[in-house]
């Protein structure tokens, strides 16, 4: 897991749109999604439904960018 990855996880859940967060990432929509693939591989859990129009991030996905943002857990419920 890289920092990278990371990063366009917290910028796609603020986005809520692949092509969106690639361009505020900037690289590619293909890259972004790859690396998202691939951190989903790397936790073994799936954390982005992807659709034809936006991506919704699943529970797991919203905690672990909780996590990644430094909030504490309680504040994670609410």
């Amino acid at each position: 897991m890289f920092i990278r990855q990371l990063e366009y996880l917290v910028t796609l859940a603020r986005e809520k749109h692949f092509a969106r967060a690639a361009e505020a990432c900037h690289v590619s929509q293909p890259a972004l999604s790859s690396a998202i693939r691939t951190l989903e591989a790397e936790v073994g859990l799936v954390m982005v439904e992807r659709t034809r129009c936006v991506c919704l991030l699943l529970v797991i996905a919203l905690l672990f960018n909780n996590v990644v943002r430094g909030r504490r857990w309680p504040d994670l419920w609410f």
